[in-house]
């Protein structure tokens, strides 16, 4: 009697290797996928914490009976074609923490730290021991970021941008006084030192 069943076995078996092995690349993919795409990202969105929730959430949706799955099918049969899965969620794993250092930001200490308000927008600056700057530019709803280099001579900080944030309201010329850093011009030509201007948080 069993070996009448044997071939319908052996068939349901590798159905279920097909599967576990393709429910685990799925999720690979869906994870991974989103991380490259923000690998080299400038930009933000308000809404961008719900979209990683929705992907990572899938994603882990399906290791997890996965992963489960794969290893009870390992301890009943001890074909080791089930850990395959494992291996391909592990390998995506160690990859996605790889790109999560890749992301991280740079750590050469910060020397000058500046902010300017606008109430609905604003702008914030970064200089860094290493020559490398960070602007970020925003709004209620999302904003971008600008990364490059900079030197200073006197009390003058010049940008390898010509327009920084892609408009004239910054010049890439940016004036250090005792309390702000000024980068807006007036219509006269003249460094604006009251709103448009930003406020000092640290400078060493």
């Amino acid at each position: 009697m069993l070996g009448r069943w044997a071939p319908f076995e052996m068939k349901n078996d590798t159905t279920r290797k097909i599967i576990l092995t393709i429910l685990s690349i799925v999720s690979a993919f869906v994870v991974l996928r989103h991380e490259i795409l923000n690998l080299n990202k400038t930009e933000w969105f308000i809404f961008d914490s719900f979209e990683t929730l929705f992907w990572y959430g899938l994603g882990i949706l399906i290791a997890i009976p996965t992963t489960v799955n794969a290893v009870k099918s390992y301890k009943r049969s001890n074909s080791k074609t089930y850990i395959i899965p494992v291996i391909i969620l592990s390998f995506a794993t160690i990859l996605n923490l790889g790109l999560q250092f890749v992301q991280s930001e740079n750590d050469s200490p910060v020397i000058l730290w500046a902010h300017y308000d606008g109430d609905t927008n604003g702008l914030t600056l970064k200089l860094r021991e290493d020559k490398t700057y960070r602007l970020e530019n925003y709004s209620i709803l999302g904003g971008d970021f600008i990364e490059g280099n900079y030197r200073i001579e006197n009390d003058t900080i010049y940008m390898d941008r010509k327009e920084p944030i892609g408009n004239d309201f910054m010049n890439d010329k940016l004036v250090i006084t005792k309390d702000k850093v000024l980068f807006h011009l007036d219509n006269n030509g003249e460094y604006e030192t009251g709103f448009f201007s930003m406020r000092l948080i640290e400078k060493k």
